[in-house]
C-alpha cells in the first residue's frame, strides 16, 4: 500500500452536527475516528453526500460506554448505532482486520476480529470506498489510489475480484450501483469477475 495524506478539498461544513460531536466525543476519549466510504467518496465525484459512517480504534462495547444512547447492532460483525436527538443514528463501526471466518464456498459467516486502519483497508469492497476523511486535521487519507479512481472513474476491486465476490456476492450489485452512481466502469479484473460469479447471487436472501 501506497500511503496518501492530503488536504481535503471539499467543504467540512457540509458534515452534519450530530456526526462531527460524535468524532469529537470519541476523540476526547483518546481513540481515533474517521469518516470512511461514501462521504468523502461523493465529496470528490461532485455528488451530494448522504452517509456518514465512522469508523474508530474504540471496539463496540467502549462506543456504547461513551454513548448512553446507543446500541450494539449486527451479527456477522457488530457495529453499534449512536442516536442523535432526532432519533436517526450514526454508523459507528471498529477497525476490521483480515481474520473473518468463512464457509466451503468462501462466504464470510463471521467477521468480528478487530485491527488497525491498515488491515481495516483492505477489508473494503472497492478502492472509491477505500477513502478516510479525518475530521480532527481536514484531511483525506488514501492507502489504495482510490481518489485517483474517483477522479478517473474506475470502479476496482480491493484484492482479488473473484475470491472478494465469493466472500459476499451483494458486492456484484454495489459494484454496479457505484458504476451507475459514480459514471464510471469497471476495470476488467472486476468486470469479468462479475461475469464468473453472477450465479451467486441466487444465493443471497432477499432482504439483504
Amino acid at each position: 500500500m501506497n500511503l496518501v495524506t492530503t488536504e481535503a478539498t471539499f467543504d467540512r461544513d457540509l458534515i452534519p452536527s450530530s456526526v462531527c460531536k460524535t468524532i469529537i466525543r470519541l476523540n476526547k476519549e483518546g481513540f481515533s475516528a474517521l469518516i470512511v466510504g461514501g462521504f468523502p467518496r461523493d465529496c470528490l465525484a461532485n455528488i451530494k453526500a448522504k452517509d456518514y459512517d465512522i469508523v474508530t480504534n474504540a471496539k463496540p462495547e467502549q462506543i456504547r460506554k461513551i454513548f448512553k444512547n446507543s446500541r450494539i447492532v449486527g451479527r456477522r460483525f457488530p457495529i453499534v448505532h449512536v442516536y442523535d436527538s432526532n432519533r436517526s443514528f450514526i454508523e459507528v463501526s471498529t477497525f476490521r482486520s483480515g481474520q473473518s471466518v468463512s464457509n466451503e464456498d468462501g462466504f464470510i459467516t463471521r467477521d468480528r476480529s478487530f485491527g488497525t486502519i491498515e488491515q481495516d483497508v483492505i477489508r473494503r469492497d472497492f478502492t472509491v470506498n477505500a477513502l478516510y476523511y479525518n475530521y480532527s486535521d481536514h484531511t483525506l487519507i488514501d492507502f489504495l489510489g482510490g481518489a485517483n479512481d474517483i477522479k478517473d472513474k474506475v470502479i476496482r476491486s480491493i484484492g482479488n475480484p473473484l475470491n472478494r465476490f465469493k466472500e459476499d456476492p451483494v458486492r456484484i450489485l454495489r459494484a454496479i450501483r457505484f458504476q451507475a452512481k459514480l459514471d464510471a466502469t469497471l476495470d476488467k479484473a472486476t468486470e469479468e469477475a462479475i461475469e464468473i460469479n453472477a450465479s451467486l447471487l441466487m444465493n443471497i436472501s432477499p432482504s439483504r
